[in-house]
């Protein structure tokens, strides 16, 4: 017995084929094994060069990705997220995503997104303005987590704040000549005001 199954122990499967000491009787069944094998390196190759094209699209993008597993715990984040987020290249994996930024904002959000429901909001952090849209995700296997995306828009934000701020400003600084200014016309509209002083009045509508 030993002898008649030495050669099928002895068997290289990674090459089926290649195999010298073989029994006629298997060799359809070593053919189905070489057949297999090269259709599951195609199948390996095709899923590298897809995480290859994956990789190099997220790592390239001005937006940061970040995806995280239901417990909130980090699964992978990309260049522009690490950047943003003060994080070292390879020191986040497994860690948990609270412990990248404290903003009540970004609680909030994550809070959300891991009970299933998508949200987005502007977050103030360590001096930059971060936009960021989460959405809930749920893997093949029924796994589930959820994505998160920021945008730096610390200077549009910054732009949009010093607008409102120069129309409060603005408002404020033409309301009093304004009230006055209209106060003073009314009352020479209604011929209130003395003829001699109409100059006066008119005098200081023109300087207000």
């Amino acid at each position: 017995t030993k002898k008649i199954l030495q050669p099928i122990n002895a068997l290289n499967l990674e090459h089926p084929l290649e195999n010298t000491q073989i029994y006629d009787e298997i060799v359809p069944f070593l053919t189905r094994i070489e057949k297999q094998n090269h259709q599951l390196h195609e199948r390996i190759e095709a899923q590298r060069r897809q995480q290859e094209e994956l990789t190099a699209i997220t790592e390239n993008m001005r937006e940061g990705l970040v995806v995280i597993d239901q417990n909130a715990a980090v699964l992978s984040m990309n260049k522009s997220a690490r950047r943003m987020l003060h994080v070292e290249e390879n020191e986040f994996t497994g860690t948990s995503v609270y412990a990248y930024c404290r903003s009540k904002e970004f609680i909030g959000l994550i809070e959300r997104v891991l009970d299933g429901e998508g949200g987005d909001a502007v977050i103030q952090w360590q001096e930059r303005a971060l936009r960021m849209v989460v959405s809930p995700a749920e893997a093949m296997d029924g796994a589930k987590g959820a994505t998160l995306l920021l945008t730096d828009i610390t200077e549009t934000y910054s732009a949009e704040q010093m607008r409102r701020e120069f129309s409060a400003n603005v408002s404020h600084e033409l309301k009093t000549p304004l009230t006055s200014i209209s106060g003073y016309a009314e009352l020479m509209m209604n011929g209130m005001v003395k003829q001699e002083d109409v100059a006066p009045f008119a005098k200081r509508i023109y300087d207000e």
